[in-house]
């Protein structure tokens, strides 16, 4: 079935939905057609699937490569959560780093995807989408920031982690990855999950060096209206 995004939706005054892959009875022009964009993820293994896409007028967007860590240890320092006064800085850290993104296309406008990140932090500081959203400071300012969401299979799950330009390279993004391992084992969870674009080899390569291993390679397609 397509299921509508509401969250989305809403953001972007349009009707999206979500297909899931190898979903074959709503493949018919007629039901995509009664929303403004339709998405589908599908592994980049099943070509049968993506052929079946693409004949019906479905267009490659992005590639998303999954990573996972299993938690062995973390360190002993309490993270800092995000609160309601931090969020207008954070929010200005969202969008100065955030460039890579499939939301950066025609169908939403070129500038629209750094509102969409801004309110994605926003509500993982007010514990609306993702759960929560973790900080790191240099001295009393803060330079960076994660967000996590508790999923299923004792799994919790990276949103978005930013640092400001002027203060990478300084190992506060790993400082972030240490404090998501800490507050996943607090609360009970073995693994971290985490997505990112293909074009996005930085992002893959520090994943990797912390410690994450590529699990899965998706696709995105989309149809619908420009």
């Amino acid at each position: 079935m397509i299921r509508k995004l509401e969250w989305d939706s809403q953001f972007f005054k349009k009707e999206i939905g979500s297909i899931d892959e190898d979903d074959d009875k709503n493949l018919f022009i007629e039901i995509l057609e009664r929303y403004d964009l339709v998405q589908c993820c599908c592994d980049i293994k099943n070509t049968g699937y993506i052929l079946k896409l693409e004949r019906i007028g479905f267009h490659y967007i992005d590639t998303r490569i999954d990573f996972l860590m299993n938690i062995d240890k973390t360190g002993t320092r309490e993270p800092v959560i995000a609160a309601e006064k931090d969020c207008d800085i954070i929010i200005d850290i969202a969008k100065e780093v955030f460039i890579y993104s499939r939301y950066n296309n025609s169908y939403f406008g070129s500038n629209q995807y750094k509102n969409f990140y801004a309110k994605w932090v926003e509500n993982a500081i007010l514990g609306q989408f993702d759960d929560l959203c973790i900080i790191k400071k240099n001295g009393n300012k803060i330079v960076g920031f994660i967000t996590l969401k508790y999923i299923k299979n004792r799994t919790i799950q990276i949103g978005l982690l930013g640092v400001l330009k002027k203060y990478q390279g300084h190992g506060f993004a790993a400082a972030l990855i240490e404090d998501a391992k800490f507050w996943a084992k607090k609360m009970g969870y073995d693994i971290i999950s985490v997505a990112t674009q293909g074009v996005n080899l930085s992002a893959q390569k520090f994943y990797i060096r912390q410690g994450f291993l590529p699990e899965k390679i998706g696709l995105w397609y989309y149809y619908g209206r420009t």
